[in-house]
């Protein structure tokens, strides 16, 4: 029989926990409104002040830096629901409280990997980059096609690689709820029972030299 964890050993590892999820609740937020300030003013044309000369000229401008804040926001928000997820949840009896947390934590999860990821995908692809049917990607050699004329849009890879991300993030999640199952069901269980011989005491294997 393995023994259980005493209140006082449980109480420390949810203290430990909290700490660790408040500081990563915390750096995740100041990260977000970080990078989400930074996409913010680098998405802006170059404002003026009253004298026509330009306003904050020291940030960078253009999609690329827009871009990139927006990953560090993103990269913020995930840090952040994760500390929420290690403070309240993580190693702690399940209430219909903490399971409403957990669910609405899931849900903009899947929000932010089927909805905000494609969308920004498509929005820079179709936009910024331009990849429409009228471009040609790559064409085909003509000894591939029965000397046909086959080429691959842009658009087309635009599309595949949107169809392809929803394909895999669908698995990656299935994978990792069904290992995250499979390791509460085994840390519930505990180790294995060790064999006892006739005698009450433990039975080692010694290995060969």
């Amino acid at each position: 029989m393995v023994p259980k964890p005493t209140v006082q050993e449980s109480t420390l590892d949810h203290r430990k926990y909290f700490i660790i999820g408040i500081a990563l609740t915390t750096v995740g937020a100041v990260t977000t409104v970080l990078g989400f300030e930074f996409a913010h003013f680098s998405g802006q044309v170059e404002p003026k002040d009253l004298l026509g000369r330009d306003a904050w000229a020291w940030i960078p401008r253009g999609w690329t830096w827009e871009l990139l804040g927006q990953v560090v926001a993103l990269g913020g928000v995930m840090l952040l629901m994760a500390g929420i997820a290690l403070a309240f949840l993580y190693r702690r009896k399940l209430t219909w409280a903490r399971a409403s947390l957990g669910a609405l934590l899931f849900t903009g999860l899947t929000i932010i990997v089927y909805g905000i990821v494609p969308n920004q995908w498509l929005s820079i692809t179709q936009g910024e980059l331009s990849w429409t049917g009228a471009k040609t990607a790559l064409t085909i050699p003509k000894w591939m096609v029965l000397n046909n004329d086959v080429s691959i849009s842009l658009a087309a890879i635009k599309d595949a690689v949107s169809g392809g991300y929803n394909v895999v993030a669908t698995g990656a999640i299935v994978a990792i709820m069904y290992q995250w199952q499979e390791r509460e069901k085994k840390r519930k269980a505990g180790p294995p029972p060790q064999p006892i011989s006739n005698y009450g005491r433990p039975v080692t294997r010694i290995g060969r030299n």
